[in-house]
């Protein structure tokens, strides 16, 4: 769509791509509210508890928790996920 919306403004064709636009945009949108209804926030804590307290992939790297540890994470030089103590 920006291409053809691009092309229209650039040689003053037919606004043919606005109607297409929003259509998309509310689309989207809606897609995006039914969602956001699918959510839980916050989450069950029953979930969260069988949830694994230590990870591993590798991608991400090493994960981990430790319980009352706040953290903060950031990724290093080859792109994986650390944990730093505060």
């Amino acid at each position: 769509m920006f291409r053809r919306k691009l092309l229209e403004v650039l040689f003053d064709g037919r606004p043919e791509a606005d109607a297409q636009i929003a259509a998309q945009a509310k689309a989207f949108y809606g897609d995006l509210a039914a969602d956001r209804k699918l959510l839980t926030l916050p989450p069950d804590p029953h979930v969260v508890e069988s949830l694994a307290p230590h990870s591993s992939t590798s991608v991400m790297g090493e994960r981990g928790s430790d319980e009352g540890q706040p953290r903060r994470y950031c990724f290093d030089d080859d792109y994986r996920l650390q944990a730093y103590p505060i």
